[in-house]
């Protein structure tokens, strides 16, 4: 499993801890026919609120790294492509020589 697929099913794991605690004892005194205590709705109430902004931090988190992540690749295909261009590329055929002379600021011919 790669990291982005771990990642997805870590936010989708969230998303479904959300749902069964706020759903759940909803769906269940639906089923029951009995109204639920006060206490229980409070804390399906908090639990929702607790879930929900950690899963507005989970998902900005996940978005934002897959964004950095992506520039991070796309910059390291560069950089790799750059020194297999430089090592693939002809080397100089050509004698350089330094002329470095007190009137010229260490100029360099050709010859």
């Amino acid at each position: 499993m790669t990291g982005k697929t771990q990642q997805f099913l870590a936010f989708l794991a969230v998303v479904a801890s959300m749902l069964i605690v706020a759903v759940l004892p909803m769906a269940a005194s639906w089923q029951l026919g009995v109204s639920l205590p006060d206490s229980l709705l409070a804390v399906a109430d908090k639990s929702t609120a607790a879930f929900g902004t950690l899963l507005g931090t989970i998902g900005a988190l996940l978005f934002r790294q897959s964004a950095s992540d992506e520039e991070a690749t796309k910059n390291t295909g560069e950089a790799f492509r750059a020194i297999t261009a430089a090592q693939n590329a002809p080397t100089a055929t050509q004698d350089v020589r330094v002329v470095n002379e007190a009137d010229q600021p260490v100029p360099t011919e050709v010859t």
